[in-house]
This record gives C-alpha cells, sequence and structure tokens, in this order.
C-alpha cells in the first residue's frame, strides 16, 4: 500500500487538528499563555504552557493507540505468517499515536518560548520529558486494551477516560493521585524549578504498568511466570511512586531561588536576580544609603547581604540580622520607592500581628526620617485592618521627632519589643 494511502488512514493524521487545537485553543484562550512579566525564566514559560495539556497529551496516546492495535486484530495481523517480530509490528503501530502526543506536548511549549524570546534550558525541559515518556506509557497501556476491546469501544472510553483521571486528579483530597498522575497542574514562579525526585513517581506509577504489559508478551516464559512477573513490577513500582508522594501536600516540594542572581558590594552585598540587569547599581547605591540614615538616626542595623526575596516563589523566607529578603523586583516593576522598603525591613517585629497603634508609629516614625513618609501613609491608606487611632499615630511621632536622635532611637528600640507583648 503506498505510503500516502497508510497516512489517509492513519488515525493519528485523522484526529490530529482537533487533538493539537484543543490544547491550542487553551494556550490562547484559557489562560494557558505565560503572564507578560516572565522575566524570559525558562521553567516558568515551560510550566505555564504545559498546564492544561498533559491530559490531553495522554488521552491521545492512549485512544489513538488502542484503535490501531484494534484494527490490528480485526485485520488478524497476528495471524499472519512471521515476517516481522511482533514486538515491531506493534512499535510501527505505536509510532504514529506517540509522535502526535507529543506534538499535542511540545507545540505549546515551543510556542510560548518563541513568544517570550526564552531559551529553554535542560532543567525547565524536564516536566516535558517526564510527558513524553508517560505519552509512550500510556500508548503501551492504549494497546494492550485495544487488542481485548473493539476499537469503537476502548478508543473513545480511554479518551475520555484518561482525560478525566488526570485532568481531575487535582481534586482528589488524597494528594497523591495528584502527584502520581502526570500532570502538574500549577505554574512554577519566578526562581523554582521542578526537582527530579518530583518527576521520578509519575513514571514509576504509569511505567510500572506499561513495563508490566510488556513482559505479558514475553513468549519465551510460561503465561502464568509472565503473569506473575508483570504483577510484581506493576505492584512495586506503584506502590514505591504512592510511597515517595505519601507525605506530600498539595503542591509538590520544590526548589526556590534558582534563578541567576547578579550581586554587588560589600556589607551590604545587594543581590538581584540577573533578569533585573542594569538595576543593580541603582538599588545598591538607595539600599546603602537608607541604612546610612537608619544609622546616624541610632538605628541598629547593619545586614551583610541583601537580596531579592523574588526568587524564592511560594517559599518566602525570613530575614535575619545579616541577611535581609526585600521584594526588590516588584518594587522596581511597581515603580515603588527601594528606600521606603528597606525602611520597613528595618521595622520588623518579633511577633506576626504586633500592636496597630504601636507597629504604625514605629514605622511612619522610620519613613519619616527617611524621607519616605507619604509612601507609609499611601500604604496605610489600603489597608483593610479596622483602626480608628491615625490621629495618635501622628501626634506620637511628631513628638518622637522633637526629641534628640538618641531619645529618638531608644524609643525605636523599645516600641519595637512592646508592640509584641502578649502578641502572636
Amino acid at each position: 500500500m503506498p505510503a500516502r494511502i497508510k497516512l489517509r488512514k492513519n488515525s493519528a493524521i485523522l484526529i490530529s487538528p482537533l487533538a493539537i487545537g484543543i490544547p491550542m485553543f487553551y494556550y490562547f484562550f484559557e489562560g494557558g499563555k505565560p503572564p507578560e512579566i516572565n522575566f524570559s525564566y525558562a521553567p516558568l514559560v515551560v510550566s505555564y504552557s504545559l498546564t492544561f495539556v498533559y491530559s490531553f497529551a495522554y488521552a491521545t496516546a492512549s485512544s489513538l493507540s488502542a484503535w490501531e492495535s484494534g484494527k490490528l486484530r480485526e485485520y488478524k495481523i497476528w495471524k499472519l505468517g512471521p515476517a516481522r517480530s511482533q514486538y515491531a509490528v506493534a512499535a510501527r503501530t505505536l509510532l504514529a499515536p506517540i509522535t502526535l502526543s507529543w506534538m499535542v506536548l511540545t507545540l505549546p511549549v515551543v510556542t510560548a518560548l518563541v513568544q517570550t524570546g526564552t531559551l529553554p534550558t535542560l532543567v525547565s525541559l524536564g516536566p516535558l520529558f517526564m510527558g513524553m515518556v508517560l505519552c509512550v506509557a500510556h500508548a503501551v497501556v492504549g494497546f494492550a486494551v485495544g487488542s481485548r476491546v473493539p476499537p469503537l469501544i476502548a478508543a473513545p472510553i480511554l479518551a475520555a477516560g484518561t482525560w478525566v483521571v488526570v485532568a481531575f486528579s487535582m481534586a482528589n483530597r488524597e494528594f497523591w493521585m495528584r502527584h502520581v498522575s502526570g500532570q502538574f497542574s500549577f505554574s512554577l514562579m519566578f526562581g523554582e524549578v521542578v526537582p527530579s525526585r518530583v518527576l521520578l513517581p509519575p513514571l514509576l506509577f504509569t511505567g510500572a504498568i506499561a513495563l508490566g504489559i510488556i513482559l505479558l508478551w514475553i513468549r519465551n516464559f510460561h503465561w502464568t511466570i509472565r503473569a506473575m512477573m508483570a504483577a510484581v513490577v506493576s505492584i512495586v513500582g506503584m506502590s514505591t511512586a504512592i510511597n515517595l508522594t505519601s507525605g506530600w501536600g498539595h503542591t509538590p516540594p520544590l526548589l526556590a531561588a534558582q534563578a541567576p542572581m547578579e550581586c554587588l558590594g560589600n556589607s551590604p552585598r545587594v543581590c538581584l536576580p540577573e533578569a533585573m540587569h542594569g538595576s543593580i547599581s541603582e538599588v545598591h547605591a538607595e539600599v546603602a544609603s537608607t541604612l546610612k540614615t537608619l544609622r546616624d538616626s541610632g538605628v541598629k542595623v547593619q545586614p551583610k547581604v541583601v537580596t531579592d526575596s523574588v526568587v524564592y516563589g511560594r517559599y518566602p523566607k525570613s530575614s535575619t540580622t545579616n541577611k535581609w529578603y526585600v521584594g526588590f523586583t516588584q518594587t522596581l516593576l511597581t515603580k515603588e520607592s527601594v528606600r521606603y522598603r528597606i525602611g520597613f525591613e528595618a521595622a520588623k517585629f518579633d511577633c506576626k500581628e504586633p500592636n496597630i497603634e504601636k507597629s504604625r508609629s514605629v514605622r511612619l516614625w522610620v519613613a519619616t526620617i527617611i524621607g519616605e513618609a507619604d509612601e507609609e501613609r499611601k500604604r496605610i491608606a489600603v489597608e483593610t485592618t479596622p483602626f480608628d487611632g491615625q490621629r495618635r499615630v501622628e501626634g506620637t511621632v511628631e513628638r518622637i521627632l522633637r526629641l534628640p536622635e538618641p531619645q529618638q532611637a531608644e524609643w525605636f528600640d523599645h516600641s519595637l519589643t512592646e508592640a509584641c507583648v502578649g502578641r502572636k
């Protein structure tokens, strides 16, 4: 049969517009695009484009493989003379479904990388490679089902079933199910990457099932031995995957602070992501100037390192005496004052919920001495916490500013402690 006729009859060619069209629709119209502010950070860009497509790719691989396998059974291919080995026939049959499922995965990723002008890195492509391997595993499962169930039944059931099981794994309260499904239904934040140990459980779970099916095909052993081997491999792989993820929460463990950083100066050493290139000198000068103003006013601040907190994503770090974590990137993007952010960090309390009046007085005093009182008043204006003592705060700060600088510094230290007395 001519090659072009084979292609026309291949289910992968016939279904490709729908299989590729749905994920691309999600990409362009349902939030699959990376955000405009993406810093050309490859893990973030790739993760956004993959969020919606895993389930479609797996459903494509399993359903089309079942269809092609069922056709082989209907055409009695397996009863023909052994011109080719069964493995070669199966591999050739699975080539088109696997290729199409890979296209479903990779086209949104390539589109996102091109649109954002981002160069991919090996670690950023880890989730994509995981999905591609799982497409092969789902194809093997679909092929096995299609060899026993009529294709008109197997293909639509596998298409719908695979999509539902994977896509709705996030709705299950048993967190391990979402972690072995092979889908990351979240997007990475700047500075985050998916570690290899998070990619392993899905490969173990679905891969063990696929490997068990392959073992059943080995003709060199009695069927009972093959069945036992398949059962052992499947059970061990699936149970290992479940055990590895049983302690994980809603989101799997991720690595943070992986974005390349650029640092300048010493005491303080200021560090910003390389993506914010061109801002490091200005930020360092502002930080050094603000810290000097604070010290001249008697505030005891001497951080050795002041680093941008944006790279820690959903795992924020708490500042210490020697190392401060400040949202420089957010400040620069919103055109806020670097001086104000440093002053706010200097007025750090030892409790999460300090007394409102005392904390506002401290922060307004700090903002005033560094020349950012208006910024503090803007912040207060948008706070939703009920408070009717702002006039007392303003009066307290006016009174303290009339005192000699040593007494102002003493009041500052005392107020930091007093604001947390009896508070959490």
